[in-house]
Order: C-alpha cells, then sequence, then structure tokens
C-alpha cells in the first residue's frame, strides 16, 4: 500500500497528478524534490530579473558630452585620417587615442570612432568625408547629432 502525503492546497486531477501552486506534481514525487523544484522556481526568478536588468543596462547608449573632448582639435585630426588607407589603432593622434576608441574605421561617407558598443548598440563620433552635407537627424536609426563643426556623435541601436 503506497501512501501519499497531500497537502491542504492541493488539488487532484483527472491525470492523477496533483496541482500545488504553479507545479503539477506527479504522485510518485517525494517531498525533496517538490522542495527543490521550489527553491529553485524563487532562485531562478530573481536570476532572470537580475539578467534582464543588467541586459536593459547595456542597452542604453546616449550622445557624447560635447563639453568633455576637444572638438576642433578631434576634427583637424580625423581629417588627416581620412586621407589615409588604414588606420593603426597604436598610432592615432593623440585628441583622438586620448578618447580610448575600440575602434577606427574610415568608410566611404566618412570617419567612425566607435567609442561604446553593447549587442547591437553602438556609439561614437563620425567626422564626414562631404562637409557640404548636414548628417543631422535626431530620432532616427543610426543618429547623428551634429556637435560642433563637422563632428557629429552618432549612434546605432540595432
Amino acid at each position: 500500500m503506497v501512501k501519499h502525503n497531500k497537502a491542504l492546497n492541493s488539488f487532484p486531477s483527472v491525470t492523477g497528478t496533483v496541482t500545488r501552486g504553479c507545479f503539477a506534481i506527479m504522485s510518485h514525487m517525494s517531498a525533496p524534490v517538490i522542495g527543490k523544484l521550489c527553491s529553485l522556481k524563487g532562485k531562478m526568478k530573481i536570476l532572470l530579473i537580475v539578467l534582464f536588468s543588467i541586459s536593459i543596462a547595456g542597452c542604453v547608449v546616449e550622445h557624447i558630452d560635447a563639453e568633455k573632448i576637444d572638438i576642433g582639435l578631434i576634427e583637424k585630426d580625423a581629417i588627416l585620417l581620412l586621407e589615409t588607407s588604414s588606420i593603426n589603432l597604436a598610432k592615432l593622434p593623440d585628441s583622438i587615442s586620448e578618447l580610448e576608441p575600440e575602434s577606427v574605421l574610415v568608410q566611404a561617407n566618412g570617419l567612425y570612432i566607435k567609442l561604446n558598443s553593447s549587442f547591437v548598440n553602438e556609439s561614437g563620433l563620425f567626422i564626414p568625408v562631404d562637409r557640404s552635407v548636414d548628417y543631422s537627424n535626431v530620432g532616427a536609426d543610426p543618429e547623428y547629432k551634429r556637435l560642433s563643426g563637422n563632428v557629429y556623435s552618432y549612434i546605432i541601436r540595432g
């Protein structure tokens, strides 16, 4: 004869399982196993909340504060870099290396100085090849915000 301990708040179903809280417990499961499942649920919930919070915090990307950098010198040095075919991160001009960029790329439309990136988000500075074009387009993706002259802060939100 098999004895089953029934909890006060348990409800038997047609299939022989007992529903307790959010778990459907099979009648052959022991109390220690059920206890482990219940404690794991709480730990998993906390873990998921923490991971979600970290991922959301990592997705926040902002424009660069123009007051913290020498935009005129960066623009002058960037124009010189636009004339080169390859860029060596170890030999960047001081005005750009002081920014501690993740990468510096020459594209067809200009120079990108990537300062921050996470997942699919990216931000940094952009100096266009064609200085007669206004790239400002706040609210779009990618977003360009003119800081001064021909130096833009850019954000790509993927």
